[in-house]
């Protein structure tokens, strides 16, 4: 295993940067831990085996498929990376005669403790949850076949 070094690296100097990140990856694990059941202790290294280099666990691995797909969707249409409310992503996508939710996108809706809004790719949604009050509202992300 390569030893670390600072040297080059440069540290963020404010909560203010890092905040953000922290606050995605507690509420992907706090959306993980309730889609797959998981106890309350239940975190993102839980299920590695320390032994092995190469070890992962299902948490990180669902993680790194979502950035995959966040990361594959820029370079495609806006309707895969954006967030919408529920009517503004019907007008633009399903007011054509036989137009539907593509199938190979799941599609999320989000609520945030005021509104919903849809998006077809979790990492806008969990993006969207950490610019709220997160931890002292009821929010919920529900994948959806149908409006």
């Amino acid at each position: 295993m390569e030893e670390f070094s600072k040297e080059g690296y440069e540290i963020p100097k404010d909560e203010e940067t890092t905040q953000p990140y922290v606050d995605l990856l507690n509420i992907y694990l706090v959306y993980y831990k309730t889609l797959f059941n998981k106890s309350q202790n239940y975190n993102l290294f839980s299920d590695i085996n320390h032994q092995d280099d190469f070890s992962t666990n299902d948490i990180m691995e669902k993680l790194y498929e979502e950035i995959y797909k966040y990361k594959q969707a820029q370079d495609q249409s806006k309707q895969f990376i954006d967030l919408y409310k529920p009517e503004e992503y019907k007008k633009l996508y399903l007011s054509e005669p036989n137009s539907k939710i593509p199938e190979d996108h799941p599609l999320y809706m989000v609520y945030d403790g005021k509104d919903q809004y849809l998006s077809h790719n979790l990492i806008t949604v969990l993006v969207h949850l950490t610019g709220i009050d997160w931890h002292n509202i009821d929010w919920s992300i529900n994948q959806i076949n149908d409006l």
